[in-house]
């Protein structure tokens, strides 16, 4: 196998070729860069969406426990004014029957 010998000619080629080589690539890395930042620009606004839509959620889960709250309260002072009411029902009840049993007593 022969040695061969390096001219000033072919080491400058050899050194344009590697410079023209690490070009490529710097171009490479360049629009890489380019499209990782409008990725990253997309994923920033679906974030900012997605988060935006769970302040909307939670905002919406807190107004209806607000009104399942009121709800309640509705529900039980019904059933308090229901309670009064029979047990005025029963008491009018019960003295009318008493008032009918003492009557026919006299």
């Amino acid at each position: 196998m022969a040695r061969e010998a390096w001219t000033d000619e072919r080491l400058d080629d050899l050194n344009r070729r590697v410079e023209k080589g690490f070009d490529e690539v710097k171009g490479e890395v360049r629009e890489v860069k380019g499209e990782l930042r409008e990725l990253r620009s997309e994923m920033n606004a679906r974030f900012d969406s997605m988060q935006q839509a769970i302040h909307a959620t939670q905002q919406g889960m807190h107004t209806t426990q607000q009104s399942i709250h009121a709800t309640q309260q509705a529900l039980l002072t019904m059933q308090r004014s229901m309670i009064v009411c029979f047990v005025a029902l029963f008491a009018s009840i019960a003295a009318s029957v008493i008032g009918a049993i003492l009557a026919g007593q006299l």
